[in-house]
């Protein structure tokens, strides 16, 4: 269920959403799996012009975005991150049109740009953490909170500071969610 959360949070309009998710916090028991599970499903994606029926991730909307987002990937490479998967800019047949392929990263850390910025991309910055009070003061060191969601079981700390700091947040679903639909924001 977190993994195909995953990919509909993250890659809500390609990634190119204000509700889309932009960084994912997962406990060090389950990250292989997560990670694992995740690069298997996003290395797959087929990369196209929006029309086709078998594409699954369209054009970035501008150059500046796909620079931003390339030279986010290569400050988090730089800063110790490991790419999974993904990470380049690819020309999707039509003139002008390059799409950043799906991207996978672990071993991300707060103070990297494509963790404390926001990406606007097809974008997957994993944190790994080990205990609650590891993950809150990461959670707390971003600026942003539009969306966020939790997948298992919140304790009621987290529960209370994601309604305390989030305009909209989830617990075992996303914005993109059949069922959260008539509530969502507009982008």
């Amino acid at each position: 269920a977190a993994v195909d959360a995953a990919i509909r949070g993250g890659l809500m309009n390609g990634g190119q959403s204000c509700s889309a998710f932009e960084r994912f916090f997962v406990h060090r028991d389950v990250h292989a799996n997560f990670v694992g599970r995740l690069a298997a499903r996003v290395a797959g994606m087929r990369i196209g012009p929006p029309e086709q029926a078998t594409t699954d991730i369209g054009p970035i909307a501008s150059p500046t975005v796909r620079q931003r987002l390339s030279a986010q990937v290569d400050d988090a490479l730089r800063a110790g991150a490991r790419l999974v998967c993904g990470g380049r800019c690819v020309d999707v047949g039509l003139e002008g049109a390059e799409a950043f392929e799906p991207t996978l990263l672990t071993g991300c850390t707060p103070q990297m740009r494509i963790v404390a910025e926001e990406n606007f991309g097809p974008v997957f910055p994993v944190i790994a953490y080990s205990t609650l009070d590891e993950l809150m003061p990461m959670l707390d060191a971003s600026q942003h909170g539009l969306n966020a969601a939790a997948y298992g079981t919140a304790p009621a700390s987290l529960v209370a500071w994601m309604q305390a700091s989030h305009r909209n947040w989830y617990l075992n679903s996303t914005p993109a969610d059949a069922s959260n639909l008539p509530t969502r924001l507009a982008d």
